[in-house]
């Protein structure tokens, strides 16, 4: 759990071991929901942000992928059972109640949607399955529809559901009727379609490998792409908030789509890995990549966007959730030697400014290590605006500690640099390969990777 009631300064206040991969949560309430990829759900009680809890585990036949919450019920999409529905109305014993698609042939389902008395439900293969749970202990499916290519995210909006199909592009499917969804509408967009965010009448695609795609819906039998945005690198999330959208690129990336017809590039923020997916809330972008975690980026301006705060999970995160006063980040986590985590922060995001005074920073900062690559030694530079107590330490892959470089020790305010010369606790050089650093300070914590070439 992490703390964001001030941005600019970002801790870690919980945490709770996954028996295995988190690969996705919804929250409910005062409980998370989470999607364990080998255990099936597990019930995570939220009450006490200081220390985040077991309640419940309900175990399902496989893989779970995805997890949403609809009331009393959570609703979970798998490889082997394709859709689980587990009562959570007691969290501490939550129990399976209905399935579909065990032991068949019916293939993966990467995501699930829930709305009103049906669940929708997104295969691999493509195809959407359309699921009656009315009765929760006996789910079952009213309808089906075999699209192209490969099922990658869907949202439902109406009587329409989009679905982002990999090279088949965005793929039109009319609801109306559950028991006969109909392709009604297709849109190619050229790469491979990943996401798909709505805003009015046009829907924005993260296409990969070709960018941003933007496609008049406004009638969906017909959707008609109205410009192809080639962006450096691979575009794999987007969120649309106002008149602008956030695309998920090797960079952030800002559009003014006030004219949708002519969608301007406004910001291109350089970031310390390649970011993934990109969620937005409020006044703040939250992007995820697989090394650094979740940056925290001010998008009070769109056109200058501004870091102001660092999650750093020490691995893949794998999906990021806000709810009530709380931030919810699943990841494989290398900081716990490959055990899934669920970090658990509180989230009230109001409007927060960096002063600077008396040439000091405002906030405390991990800066980086130069060089990096580095052989044989680096620098690590971090930034305190006061005088504290400071703790920074190396971490393999795997997340064996493998120095510790300052232990509680008072570090000046103003910069301060450690020299790490790429030896371990007894003085042995470690060999080549990607190690983390992790600065803590007070309530802050942040972590960094660094590349040793021998």
């Amino acid at each position: 759990m992490v703390d964001i009631s001030n941005p600019l300064v970002l801790g870690i206040v919980g945490t709770v071991d996954t028996p295995f991969r988190a690969v996705s949560i919804a929250t409910e309430g005062g409980y998370a929901y989470v999607a364990d990829q080998l255990r099936g759900l597990q019930v995570v009680r939220l009450n006490s942000s200081e220390s985040p809890v077991f309640l419940g585990v309900a175990t399902t036949p496989r893989d779970a992928n995805e997890v949403v919450v609809s009331g009393s019920y959570a609703y979970i999409a798998g490889a082997y059972s394709h859709l689980v529905i587990a009562d959570i109305s007691v969290p501490t014993e939550p129990y399976i109640v209905g399935t579909v698609g065990v032991g068949t042939v019916l293939g993966t389902a990467n995501g699930v949607a829930v709305a009103g008395s049906h669940a929708y439900i997104n295969r691999s293969s493509g195809d959407l399955d359309v699921v009656d749970v009315t009765d929760p202990a006996n789910p079952r499916i009213v309808g089906s529809v075999e699209t192209p290519g490969s099922g990658y995210g869907a949202l439902v909006s109406g009587t329409y559901a989009y679905l982002a199909c990999d090279t088949a592009g965005m793929v039109v499917v009319d609801i109306a009727d559950p028991a006969s969804p109909q392709v009604v509408g297709r849109s190619d967009t050229w790469g491979s379609a990943r996401k798909v965010a709505l805003l009015g009448s046009y829907a924005y695609v993260a296409d990969f490998d070709w960018g941003l795609q933007v496609v008049d819906i406004a009638d969906p039998l017909n959707p008609t792409m109205m410009e192809r945005i080639d962006t450096e690198g691979y575009a794999g999330g987007v969120a649309a908030s106002g008149h602008h959208v956030f695309l998920a690129s090797s960079d952030f990336l800002v559009f003014d789509v006030s004219d949708p017809f002519n969608a301007v590039l406004v910001a291109d923020m350089e970031l310390p890995a390649d970011i993934s997916d990109v969620f937005v809330s409020g006044s703040y972008a939250y992007v995820t990549d697989a090394i650094y975690g979740v940056q925290v980026i001010d998008i009070t301006d769109p056109a200058n966007p501004l870091i102001v705060g660092n999650v750093s999970a020490m691995g893949s995160v794998l999906g990021v959730a806000i709810t009530g006063s709380y931030l919810y980040v699943a990841g494989d986590v290398a900081a716990l030697a490959g055990n899934a985590t669920l970090l658990i922060l509180p989230a009230q995001c109001d409007a927060v400014s960096a002063v600077v005074s008396d040439g000091l920073p405002s906030v405390s900062r991990l800066l980086g290590a130069v060089p990096n690559p580095f052989n044989p030694q680096t620098t690590i530079s971090f930034d305190l605006p006061h005088q504290a107590n400071v703790s920074l330490r190396i971490y393999d892959l795997t997340g064996r500690l493998v120095r510790t470089l300052l232990s509680n020790k008072v570090a000046g305010s103003g910069r301060n640099n450690v020299v790490w010369q790429g030896r371990d606790e007894a003085g042995r050089q470690v060999s080549s390969g990607v190690y983390f650093c992790r600065l803590e300070a007070g309530r802050y914590s942040e972590s960094m990777r660094m590349v040793l070439v021998r």
